[in-house]
């Protein structure tokens, strides 16, 4: 990013691969907001994008980032189908449903 004050939003932003790219842009100078799945509390800039108007509310954007996800650390001859319906769930309907 440049060194004008740029906005960075990282979906996902508290997870190990998340986290690391939140703080490369902050360590670059970028303003970032970060989701979770789950409560944040005292974090800064969390924002809860599934909250009424959450995304007409967000400021003007110079990067986005996809780094949420869920995985199982299991074979895939271990995995029963509610397991595969979470990660489908999670990882593809979730983005389907926010871009529509």
């Amino acid at each position: 990013m440049s060194s004008a004050r740029r906005t960075a939003l990282v979906i996902g932003g508290f997870g190990a691969l998340g986290a690391a790219v939140s703080v490369a842009l902050a360590d670059d100078g970028a303003r970032v907001l970060r989701t979770s799945r789950s409560s944040r509390p005292g974090a800064e800039d969390v924002v809860d994008l599934g909250a009424p108007g959450a995304i007409a509310e967000l400021p003007l954007l110079d990067a986005v980032v996809w780094a949420h996800g869920v995985n199982a650390n299991d074979s895939v001859s271990a995995h029963d189908d509610g397991t595969l319906r979470s990660m489908l769930e999670t990882n593809v309907e979730l983005i389907a449903s926010r871009a529509a």
